[in-house]
C-alpha cells in the first residue's frame, strides 16, 4: 500500500488478487491518490463499496470477478457516477447490469455480462459500443432506448433465448457493426426470417457476423436477399455448426408437390423467384420477369404431373413413381444449386467487402469460385467449406490482393496448390493450411518463406 502512494505519476495499472477481502479498504484508499491513473484492472474484487475510492480521473477500467459480498451495500448496486471522465468500462460474463446500478454518462464504450435492467442505458448518451455477453431486452424496452442512444454504432449481444423479440429496434440504431452469437453455443433459438429482414434494414453495416447459420428459419435465396441490401459492408462472418439451410421453397416442394403450384395457378398466392445477383433483379421489370418464369414453370410442372398421373391410371403407376422421384430429385439438386451460388455470388458481389469468414458445410467448389469476383478481398477464411486445391488455386488468381489466407478443415486441399498460391498472391503473409491434405514436406517448404509472417500447419 505505501509502494502505490508514492507511484504519483503512474498513469496505468493491473491488479490480480485471489483475495481482496484481507485488506481491500486500504488498496483502493491507495489508489485514490493516484491523480495520474487513466487506466485501471483490478480482478477479484469483493463487495462494491470499495468503488467509491477509484480516482476520477480513470477513462478505461476492466473489472473481473466484481463479487458482490457487501450485503449491506449490493443491494444498492454498483455507483461509479463519480468517474464523470471514464470513456469505457468491461466487466466479465458474470457481472449482470441491474436496476440499481449507476453508470457514469460519459461512457463511449461497455462491454458487460449480462443485461437485465435496460433503463440503466437509457441515460447513457454517448454510447457507441455495446457489448454483452447475455441479454434479456425486450423489443418494447429496447425501443424506449434506442430514441437515446443516438451515438451507438457496433452492438453485440449474445442472447440468452431470441434475438428475435429485440430485432425491430435494430433499425432504430444507426448500427454499423452488428454480432449475433449463442451463449456458450449451448442455446437452441432459431433467428427468425422477420429477423432477417430487419437486419436487411441496416444498410450503414459495416460488420455482420452470424454464428450459426445452420439454425436461421430461412433459405440461402433469401439470405443473399437480405446481404445484397448491405452495400456498406466491410466485414462478413457466417459460420454455421452443421449444414447450411436450404432453400424453403424446396423443402416445401418436398413435402407437398401439387399445393404450391395450385395456389399460384389460381393467383391467391406465390413465390417470384427472382435472381438477386441480376442488375434489374429489384425493379418490377425484373420481378415480373421472375414470376413469368415461375408461372412457366409451373404450368410445365402440372401438365407433366397430369400426364405422369394419366399414365399411373392406365396401370403404369410404377413408372410414374419413378418419374415423379427422378424429376423432384432433379428440381430438389437444381434449386439447391442455384440458391448456394447466388449466395456466394451476392457476397462476391458486395463493393466494400475486404475480409470475409465462412464456415459453411457444403459450399462447395463450384460456389467457392464465385468468390473469386471478389477482388477486393483483403483477408479470407473458408473453414470446413468442402473446397479442393483447384477451386483454391482459381481464388488464387483472381484474389491478389489476399494478405491473409485461411484453409483449415478443407481435406482435399493438398501440396498441389502451395506453389499456386505463393506465385499469385505476392501479398500474402499469413496462411493457415491446418487439418488440409498439405503433407509435411509441403509444410517445410512453406517454412522457408521468410515472407510469412504468420503460419500455422
Amino acid at each position: 500500500m505505501q509502494a502505490l502512494a508514492g507511484l504519483t505519476r503512474l498513469r496505468s495499472i493491473s491488479i490480480s488478487s485471489w483475495d481482496f477481502a484481507v485488506c481491500p479498504a486500504p488498496l483502493f484508499e491507495a489508489l485514490q491518490g493516484l491523480s495520474c491513473l487513466t487506466s485501471l484492472a483490478v480482478s477479484r474484487v469483493t463487495g462494491t463499496s470499495k468503488l467509491r475510492y477509484l480516482p476520477q480521473g480513470l477513462l478505461l477500467l476492466d473489472l473481473w470477478g466484481l463479487l458482490s459480498l457487501d450485503l449491506g451495500v449490493c443491494s444498492n448496486g454498483i455507483c461509479l457516477t463519480h468517474l464523470t471522465q471514464l470513456t469505457a468500462l468491461r466487466t466479465d460474463k458474470l457481472f449482470s447490469l441491474e436496476s440499481g446500478d449507476l453508470l457514469p454518462a460519459s461512457l463511449r464504450q461497455l462491454e458487460i455480462g449480462e443485461i437485465n435492467s435496460v433503463q440503466r442505458l437509457v441515460g447513457l448518451t454517448a454510447l457507441r459500443s455495446l457489448s454483452a455477453y447475455a441479454s434479456n431486452v425486450p423489443q418494447l424496452r429496447l425501443h424506449r432506448v434506442a430514441r437515446s442512444l443516438s451515438q451507438l454504432t457496433r452492438v453485440q449481444l449474445c442472447y440468452k433465448s431470441d434475438a428475435n423479440e429485440a430485432a425491430a429496434a435494430w433499425p432504430l440504431l444507426p448500427l454499423q457493426h452488428l454480432e449475433l452469437q449463442e451463449v456458450d453455443a449451448l442455446t437452441t433459438a432459431a433467428l427468425q426470417l422477420t429477423t432477417l429482414q430487419q437486419i436487411s434494414c441496416l444498410t450503414k453495416l459495416t460488420y455482420l457476423h452470424i454464428q450459426r447459420l445452420d439454425a436461421v428459419q430461412a433459405g440461402t435465396w433469401e439470405i443473399a436477399s437480405v446481404l445484397r441490401h448491405l452495400t456498406q459492408l466491410r466485414g462478413l462472418r457466417l459460420w454455421a455448426a452443421g449444414p447450411w439451410p436450404q432453400h424453403r421453397g424446396q423443402q416445401q416442394q418436398q413435402q407437398q408437390h401439387a399445393a404450391p403450384a395450385a395456389a399460384l395457378m389460381a393467383g391467391t398466392t406465390g413465390v417470384c423467384m427472382v435472381d438477386p445477383t441480376q442488375p434489374d433483379a429489384g425493379s418490377p421489370a425484373g420481378m415480373s420477369e421472375g414470376c413469368a418464369w415461375s408461372v412457366q414453370r409451373v404450368q410445365q410442372q402440372v401438365e407433366a404431373r397430369e400426364r405422369r398421373q394419366s399414365t399411373a391410371a392406365d396401370g403404369d403407376a410404377d413408372v410414374a413413381a419413378a418419374a415423379n422421384s427422378a424429376v423432384g430429385a432433379a428440381a430438389a439438386a437444381g434449386s439447391q444449386g442455384c440458391c448456394k451460388a447466388s449466395l456466394t455470388a451476392v457476397i462476391a458481389a458486395l463493393p466494400h467487402l475486404n475480409r470475409l469468414s465462412l464456415s459453411l458445410q457444403g459450399l462447395g467448389t463450384s460456389a467457392a469460385a464465385e468468390l473469386g469476383a471478389a477482388t477486393g478481398l483483403t483477408w479470407l477464411k473458408l473453414r470446413a467449406c468442402g473446397i479442393d486445391s483447384a477451386a483454391l488455386a482459381g481464388l488464387a488468381s483472381e484474389l491478389k490482393g489476399l494478405r491473409s489466407l485461411f484453409v483449415e478443415y478443407n481435406r482435399e486441399v493438398g501440396d498441389e496448390v502451395l506453389p499456386v498460391l505463393l506465385r499469385e498472391l505476392t501479398a500474402l503473409t499469413e496462411l493457415d493450411v491446418r487439418y488440409t491434405g498439405v503433407s509435411g514436406a509441403g509444410g517445410q517448404h512453406l517454412q522457408t518463406m521468410t515472407r510469412l509472417q504468420q503460419l500455422q500447419l
